[in-house]
């Protein structure tokens, strides 16, 4: 999935999945094994699912690619390493961009958090073209009923969303063809902690969805 550059091949696998709030090893290999492609370890004393760059390490060695979630641009400059990607959850401009990619060397993730999902595309493309290797669009509540009945057909194919998507809604959220899946929260057995079979049944649907649109295409 990654391309000699470091970017993932989008072409091979779209719509991939990102697994966020990883906080152990035994579940981010379990994720891997059933074909996420991202996992997120959130660095914030704000979270539940807090991780460490030790994390971090003992994911890379297991051949994942992490992203890091941060949620002050503090956090981003005093914990970077090994991670692939820093995710950005917190307000930020084309400027804090450029400064993560040119101290960090790493690649960024840009978050969105809004529930106006049209007028964030727009913006995603925005930050794409300032430099965002990809954009998040989080809205904080179940996504799925607020992109029934749009047309986000404009969507990137580096642009993803988030938002309570679960096994149960994950074709539903996949028919606006976002490029990326962020799932945490609806596919835990409690905070922090991931559950097989939900991660499973999730990727199930997914591996489904993703049969159906090459079919259509």
């Amino acid at each position: 999935m990654l391309t000699s550059g470091g970017l993932l091949n989008l072409h091979d696998n779209v719509p991939f999945v990102k697994i966020c709030g990883i906080t152990n090893v035994e579940d981010g290999i379990d994720a891997l094994k059933m074909g996420a492609t991202i996992l997120g370890v959130v660095l914030s004393d704000l979270s539940p699912r807090k991780g460490t760059m030790d994390l971090v390490r003992k994911l890379k060695q297991a051949d994942a690619v992490v992203a890091t979630v941060h949620t002050d641009m503090d956090s981003v400059l005093m914990n970077y390493g090994e991670q692939d990607y820093i995710q950005l959850h917190f307000d930020h401009t084309c400027e804090d961009i450029s400064r993560v990619r040119e101290q960090t060397g790493k690649k960024v993730i840009s978050v969105i958090r809004t529930r106006d999902v049209p007028s964030a595309v727009k913006t995603g493309r925005d930050r794409i073209s300032c430099g965002a290797d990809l954009v998040l669009i989080d809205t904080g509540v179940p996504v799925v009923d607020i992109i029934k009945g749009k047309n986000l057909l404009e969507f990137h194919e580096r642009m993803g969303l988030a938002g309570k998507i679960s096994p149960e809604n994950a074709s539903a959220v996949m028919k606006v063809h976002p490029g990326f899946l962020d799932v945490s929260s609806s596919i835990e057995s409690y905070p922090g902690k991931k559950n097989t079979e939900l991660m499973g049944k999730l990727m199930e649907v997914v591996n489904r969805e993703r049969q159906r649109i090459h079919t259509d295409s």
